[in-house]
């Protein structure tokens, strides 16, 4: 085991008026919202990650149905429990009019709190008619400052469990429609699809280069920061760090004495305990087999 320490015009989605002016049209598979599940499931099937998938939705979601407002919010599974996190992603949101909104959105971290909050919590959609009457809304000030007065949000599944939430604001008081709650389904169907392609390469990516058992770095990885470190060092004097081996004498004792699962227990408690004291800077990982 190794401790490394370092010093410091979209207009074609949106429903079109003709001679029955201020009749929506039908949300059918020949309607508006039809295509709008079209062009995000081919961006979903193109997107390099979820993050773009995420924000092509957004913006053609935003377009078709005619919100003042957009905005992304991502999951975040670990440490327990399930949290969301305010991304970068925003529709519609430009401008002083929004600062506000965009202030008290992004550096938060909100386990259950406000409408994004009860998506992740419930799995379903919230609707907000009036955003002013809401008290479970931290944000409720900022967004009437912003003029908004109605909201709605959605999930994204991925193996399951909420992946990111979509909302919506607007400067009307007004209730997404029961046809675009039911379009919704299968565009978050899609880019769940994405999240789960994610998720699959981000484990990928993970298990090549952490050990099984305690989930910590392994060699090669620990040898590739060593290597940065190095060379930052060799460009930079005052960027100094330590390397500390560590070895767990007679530890093949514990091994032949209590049995195998034994010495895994014992693993786990030593990395999990300097694990512990170290800084998120530092790095522990096993390099032994």
């Amino acid at each position: 085991m190794a401790v490394a320490v370092q010093t410091p015009d979209m207009g074609d989605l949106a429903p079109r008026r003709g001679a029955s002016a201020g009749r929506r049209m039908p949300a059918s598979p020949e309607g508006a919202y039809a295509g709008l599940l079209e062009q995000v499931a081919l961006a979903a099937n193109q997107a390099a990650g979820l993050e773009e998938a995420l924000g092509f939705a957004l913006t053609r979601i935003a377009d078709a149905i005619g919100w003042t407002a957009g905005h992304v919010w991502m999951t975040a599974a670990a440490p327990a429990p399930a949290r969301l996190l305010a991304t970068g992603l925003w529709h519609g949101a430009d401008g002083e009019r929004f600062a506000a909104l965009r202030a008290a959105t992004l550096p938060r971290e909100r386990p259950y709190a406000g409408r994004p909050g009860r998506v992740l919590a419930t799995g379903a959609a919230v609707v907000i008619g009036d955003v002013a009457a809401d008290r479970d809304f931290p944000r409720r000030e900022a967004a009437q400052a912003a003029g908004l007065r109605s909201a709605f949000a959605v999930p994204v599944f991925a193996q399951g469990d909420v992946a990111a939430v979509l909302e919506f604001s607007d400067r009307r008081s007004r209730t997404p429609e029961p046809e675009l709650l039911g379009v919704l389904q299968p565009v978050s169907g899609q880019l769940g699809r994405v999240a789960e392609r994610q998720l699959r390469h981000d484990r990928l990516l993970h298990d090549t280069s952490h050990d099984a058992l305690t989930g910590l770095p392994n060699r090669s990885l620990f040898l590739d920061r060593l290597g940065r470190a190095l060379a930052r060092g060799r460009r930079q004097a005052h960027a100094r760090f330590a390397v500390l081996f560590i070895d767990l004498d007679r530890f093949h004792l514990v091994n032949d004495s209590f049995g195998h699962a034994a010495g895994d227990q014992l693993l786990l408690q030593v990395s999990e305990r300097i694990s512990h004291v170290l800084r998120s800077s530092d790095m522990v990982a096993r390099t032994g087999l």
